[in-house]
């Protein structure tokens, strides 16, 4: 049967083929960002970090046989590369330059090829670091005295004397190099106030045992066995760890033995230590997972919820294309169930071909923008379950609306169906967007993930799509008898396609829909995008004033002349009140000063820097202030226990403030006065200090590190437009342009199938038409013309829809509520109206398509078969 339908099987194909790449992209995507995220930070890792690291130790009398265990254990993993081994313990320096310098003494391999040299001589020996050589002022040829005693001037303490063979750079200033870096925790400590850690003596490993049988008859080894990083896939990685940890767990039996693990010294059991810094890249691709899994599903979501719907449509043109069948199966009896069951086996085969195929456009997708080996079995077999799934909800819809369009029986129970069929469906979708809307204003518009981001829900993209479908039917209905009763003057084109659209059914209710749904969603993610891009680059500039952000002391002033524009501001949370007692953030700043700092976008509204002069305009015991929005009418304040008089001179949203909180900002000149006339502290107890700078933060902070201001935790407006929350925001907005603009496509193909399944009522109309005298360019014209009109209703009434949804909707779905001012409405309307053009262009393209096929097609044929 499909055979003889070919525009319908290539539709089912076509449509299961995206139900097949939504419902498998799922496991993959997670798999890619998983993939991605441990590549690049693998990327930064050495060997040595890479791989695996064992920490042992024991008796130096054993220490040659350990290191023995370490190269053979390295030969029977095939993975590894040839190990790193490190043997070393403390020490201190004796004698009279640094005495009671805690050192280490190492034998490490090939030690003295990985450090910077500074100065070297002849011979053997033991290298020392700057510092070292600092403190006990020795050079190459000179003596180290070294001795295991930890206090200095124990009467008992041995004292060796190693000859020094050359100084190297200090390891701290190195921390780059890969050879040491599991080193880093020994080389410099966490906490910039502590002493620096003991410096490493580095030497070879027979001079390491004979000082340590001497000063330290225990000593600790550490056995590096690298991998190559750059050849570690998230496949291979989860692999790496499992090894590692199969390791971990035979290193307390008879493979640990050798290397000195689970045997015992000085009376103590040794436990070796089993670490390596792919488990913490693994954790952290594992929280990147996290933080997108949100926009996966939701990008998933969609698109099923949209290839369903068009599946479903492909369902309805299925039965269309064969209206003569099914009249006759109808005269023969045949119930609906049994048309839409033998519908949707007769659509197993291409339904099944398409989600394979969508299933490998999925795979090949993945393994073609995603690194090697992103992908295993387990991967590929949930994203197979998956699209296996879709296959099969796919032929359910395909039989459903199979017997949706199914002619219905004119009995009783036919006039029962008929009335239910004329009540209007769209109730039921305006009452679902309905409650949707309510549980958006509720708050549940946002998702949050493991790192604590934001998310917007799949709820907030159902919504918009639900009311358009509602809106757009609606206008449908309203629109067929209008147009029956319209264009009888008109040219015969117009009247032509005029007349068509009034006399259309449900086919065209549903084609409308279709494509406002897929205009819909796309216009709703560009309004939400952009509103998102204004509101996050307010709230950066906002929340840190300027360019530049630091923290200083409230009473501290510029005396040093900077090269760029900067002001100094107090904010007092604590201590300021208004006269109905509710708090408020009093800022103080110097407006000339604020108004050259301040960064402000072009084209944002209420642009604080035009309110500023005001603030010097206040003359009396009182103040002049800027409210921000929000902040209640008042007349007075309450600092420190003191009321003072305060006159609102403007409103604009101002940096410094916190979101929700009322805020008042004046000019510190003339809160200084006032504090002085009426005794009050100034600054306040509980006030804090901001310095805003302007300019390129690159050469801003260096510059005010060096100056007299003491600025602390600098920050920039990108702390706040890389916030995780607004990059999530950014992912699923972007995936729901992407995936309406693919509905879009389908939409088109929709409108084309609609466009066919009406192919003998052309080839009759075209017939007649060209009888009264209209030419095949005129006819082409009105089936154009007719396309066009569908889709410049169906797309006007969607951006319409989007717009006021966006509306209702952008202050609940904000990713940084936590910082001021509040999200603003950005509506593209350039964007849209070329959107809108560009879709009925296309849309009228496919109406001369179709004319044209008409216009080939065998006319008596088709007058015979009507």
């Amino acid at each position: 049967m499909l055979r003889h339908h070919p525009t319908a099987l290539a539709a089912v194909i076509l449509t299961s083929a995206f139900v097949g790449l939504a419902a498998s992209s799922a496991p993959l995507v997670r798999a890619a960002v998983e993939s991605e995220s441990l590549k690049g930070q693998v990327r930064t890792m050495s060997p040595l970090a890479a791989g695996l690291e064992i920490q042992s130790g024991g008796p130096i009398g054993l220490d040659g046989a350990r290191r023995r265990g370490a190269v053979a254990l390295a030969a029977q993993l095939s993975f590894v590369g040839s190990p790193v081994l490190t043997t070393m313990f403390p020490a201190q320096i004796a004698g009279a330059d640094g005495s009671g310098v805690q050192v280490v003494a190492m034998a490490r391999t090939g030690a003295a090829a990985h450090v910077g040299h500074v100065t070297h001589g002849a011979g053997h020996g033991v290298w020392i670091s700057r510092a070292t050589a600092k403190v006990t002022r020795l050079r190459p040829g000179g003596t180290l005295r070294l001795t295991g005693s930890l206090f200095p001037g124990a009467p008992s303490a041995p004292v060796m004397r190693l000859r020094v063979a050359g100084v190297y750079d200090d390891l701290d200033g190195d921390l780059q190099n890969p050879y040491w870096a599991n080193f880093l925790q020994d080389i410099r400590s966490p906490n910039s106030d502590a002493p620096p850690l003991p410096a490493f003596v580095l030497m070879p490993e027979r001079t390491l045992v004979r000082l340590a049988r001497s000063l330290a008859p225990y000593v600790q080894n550490r056995f590096e066995f690298p991998v190559a990083p750059r050849h570690v896939s998230s496949v291979g990685a989860r692999r790496l760890q499992r090894r590692f940890a199969t390791i971990r767990r035979e290193l307390a039996g008879p493979l640990g033995r050798p290397l000195g693990c689970a045997s015992r010294a000085f009376g103590h059991r040794v436990h070796c230590v089993v670490t390596s810094s792919l488990g913490a890249a693994l954790l952290v691709a594992a929280h990147d997972v996290a933080a997108v899994a949100p926009t996966i599903s939701l990008l998933s979501g969609c698109g099923i919820g949209i290839a369903l719907a068009t599946v479903f449509a492909a369902g309805i043109f299925l039965t269309r294309r064969r209206a003569d069948e099914a009249q006759l199966l109808f005269a023969r009896g045949e119930s609906t169930v049994s048309f839409g069951a033998r519908s949707g086996v007769e659509a197993v085969a291409p339904t099944v071909a398409g989600s394979a195929a969508g299933f490998g456009l999925a795979l090949l997708a993945l393994r073609s923008f995603a690194p090697a080996g992103s992908v295993d079995g387990g991967t590929v077999s949930a994203a197979l379950g998956r699209a296996g799934a879709g296959a099969v909800v796919a032929l359910l819809v395909i039989a459903a609306g199979a017997a949706l369009a199914y002619p219905r029986r004119s009995d009783h129970a036919g006039s029962r169906a008929r009335w239910l069929r004329g009540l209007p469906w769209e109730v039921v979708p305006l009452a679902a967007a309905a409650g949707l809307l309510a549980d958006v204003l509720a708050g549940g518009g946002l998702a949050h993930d493991s790192n604590g981001a934001n998310h917007p829900r799949l709820v907030v993209f159902l919504l918009p799509v639900i009311a358009v479908a509602a809106v757009a039917g609606l206008v449908a209905r309203a629109a067929r008898p209008l147009l029956r009763r319209r264009a009888t003057g008109a040219p015969p084109a117009v009247f032509l396609a005029v007349r068509r659209l009034g006399a259309a059914g449900a086919l065209l209710v549903t084609v409308v829909v279709g494509v406002a749904v897929a205009f819909g969603a796309f216009a709703y993610a560009s309004v939400l995008s952009a509103s998102l891009h204004r509101s996050a680059a307010e709230k950066a500039f906002v929340s840190n004033g300027s360019d530049v952000q630091g923290f200083v002391d409230p009473s501290e002033r510029i005396t040093d002349p900077l090269p760029f524009p900067a002001a100094l501001v107090q904010v007092d949370s604590l201590d300021v009140s208004l006269s109905s007692g509710e708090r408020v953030d009093l800022l103080a700043g110097d407006p000339a000063a604020l108004a050259r700092t301040i960064r402000w976008g072009a084209g944002w509204g209420d642009d604080p820097r035009t309110q500023l002069p005001r603030l010097e305009d206040a003359h009396g015991p009182g103040l002049a202030a800027i409210a921000t929005r929000g902040t209640p009418a008042a007349d007075a304040i309450v600092d420190q226990g003191v009321r003072i008089p305060v006159t609102v001179v403007g409103r604009s949203p101002f940096p410094g403030t916190t979101a929700g909180r009322s805020a008042l900002v004046v000019s510190a000149s003339a809160l200084r006065r006032v504090a002085r006339r009426v005794g009050i502290l100034d600054p306040g107890p509980g006030a804090e200090g901001l310095l805003w700078a302007r300019g390129d933060p690159r050469w801003i902070e260096p510059a005010l590190l060096r100056s007299n201001l003491g600025a602390d935790y600098l920050t920039t407006v990108d702390h706040v437009l890389e916030d995780a929350s607004v990059l999530a925001a950014e992912r699923s907005y972007g995936y729901v342009r992407a995936i309406a603009a693919a509905a879009a496509g389908l939409a088109l193909l929709a409108l084309l199938l609609y466009l066919q399944a009406r192919q003998r009522v052309q080839l009759i109309a075209s017939a007649l038409t060209r009888r009264m005298g209209l030419s095949p360019l005129g006819d082409s014209s009105a089936l154009a013309l007719e396309a066009a009109l569908v889709t410049f209703a169906a797309t006007a009434v969607a951006a319409a829809v989007a717009v006021v949804t966006a509306r209702l909707l952008v202050h609940h779905v904000d990713p940084l509520p936590q910082y001021a001012p509040g999200t603003t409405l950005i509506v593209p309307w350039w964007y849209l109206a070329l959107a809108i053009a560009a879709a009925t262009a296309a849309a009228a393209t496919c109406g001369a398509i179709a004319a044209t096929v008409a216009a080939r097609s065998n006319v008596q044929e088709a007058l015979r078969v009507a």
